[in-house]
């Protein structure tokens, strides 16, 4: 959605409302960039990032509007948490679930994204969540305002909808670069996945958190200012740790986690215990 700085008709409307359905030829031309605001969709209600958002920004900032411009929101920030699951790694990667059949050919169709997870399985009783081996940990922050584009060539692919650009743009590319975090274990247990939930910034004082529960457990000088039993329409989503097997940790361990953003979807690149 947009807002106009000046008269730009109905087909500028339509593309700033639905950018895929025009390349960026066409948006140029029919927009003038006469847009000053974007109001975008990030975050799907399944926790998940919504397909595509990251390229949407890209060629929103690219084709639709003038500086100076406001997004909201402006900025997002991941934060996760790695749990012991197994009923959770065992619904993806039917290896790891009770049969009487060798089913393990499956588990390389399988994907290591789950999503729709609900609050409810927060509840560390749950047959779904076992036990939160780690501290939370800030997982990425990417700014929609940056303009600095510096070293995007030898960014990683991310993934783009849009056959014409021949790279992506550069919110996807700084979401694509890997990070890597080191994160004490505070339990014993297996590490089956990376629980994670989003902050959207609107600006310095205002964030949205799609999981107000979870923000209890972060540092003081992280948490926001919503109430921990505010109700939220997100659910949470979950990347699954080494095909459904999971990574067995000590209390004490220090594990070496490496994530990007790509394709939409928050990925762990890999994942190891450091030697102690």
């Amino acid at each position: 959605f947009g807002s106009r700085r000046g008269p730009c008709g109905r087909d500028a409307t339509r593309c700033a409302a639905g950018v895929d359905d025009a390349d960026e030829d066409s948006l140029l031309a029919l927009s003038g960039r006469l847009f000053d605001k974007l109001v975008h969709c990030l975050v799907e209600p399944s926790g998940q990032l919504r397909a595509g958002a990251l390229a949407d920004v890209d060629l929103a900032r690219r084709c639709l509007l003038s500086e100076p411009f406001a997004l909201a929101p402006a900025a997002v920030a991941a934060f996760g948490v790695l749990v012991q699951s197994p009923a959770l790694a065992a619904t993806h990667y039917v290896s790891h679930a009770a049969s009487t059949f060798d089913l393990s050919a499956l588990d390389d169709y399988a994907t290591p994204h789950a999503r729709d997870l609900e609050l409810y399985s927060l509840d560390r009783t749950h047959p779904r969540l076992d036990a939160f081996l780690t501290q939370p940990f800030e997982l990425a922050r990417l700014d929609f305002d940056d303009d600095d584009d510096d070293d995007l060539e030898d960014a990683p692919p991310a993934a783009s909808r849009w056959s014409f650009r021949p790279r992506p743009g550069p919110v996807e590319a700084r979401a694509a670069r890997p990070a890597t975090h080191r994160v004490l274990a505070d339990a014993p247990g297996t590490a089956h996945a990376l629980l994670f939930w989003w902050h959207l910034h609107f600006d310095d004082d205002r964030l949205l958190s799609t999981s107000p529960h979870l923000d209890t457990l972060l540092p003081p000088d992280s948490r926001p200012d919503t109430p921990p039993d505010t109700f939220s329409h997100w659910r949470l989503a979950a990347f699954i740790l080494n095909r459904g097997a999971g990574v067995p940790l000590r209390r004490g361990d220090r594990l070496s986690l490496t994530t990007a953003i790509r394709h939409s979807h928050l990925q762990v690149l890999s994942c190891a215990v450091a030697p102690r």
